[in-house]
């Protein structure tokens, strides 16, 4: 599943696709496996061939990247779910729930 797809079912609409919230999570911890992946083999093998080659992709690209770091930094960094609010508390931020807290 791409990104767009997972921040659209975001609002509670994976359900209407037969995904509970257990699975819905582990689609966005998969997601976040594989962009993990990808990224690591671009940043330690292709990137620094780009940057001998064409200096200024360092520069135009370097804002990007960083963007990047921070979306992954934030999908893995999650504050535990309170045991008081249930799963589809408005109080809740997305990025406050983990998978672990609906198994």
């Amino acid at each position: 599943m791409a990104f767009k797809q997972i921040f659209e079912l975001s609002d509670g609409s994976f359900a209407q696709r037969g995904l509970s919230v257990a699975e819905f999570m582990g689609v966005i911890e998969d997601f976040l496996h594989h962009l993990t992946f990808h990224h690591g083999i671009e940043e330690n093998h292709i990137f620094p061939i780009l940057k001998q080659r064409m200096p200024h992709f360092q520069i135009e690209h370097q804002e990007e990247h960083d963007q990047i770091h921070k979306g992954m930094h934030d999908l893995e960094v999650r504050p535990p779910l309170s045991p008081s609010l249930s799963p589809f508390s408005p109080m809740l931020s997305p990025s406050s729930l983990t998978r672990e807290s609906f198994l």
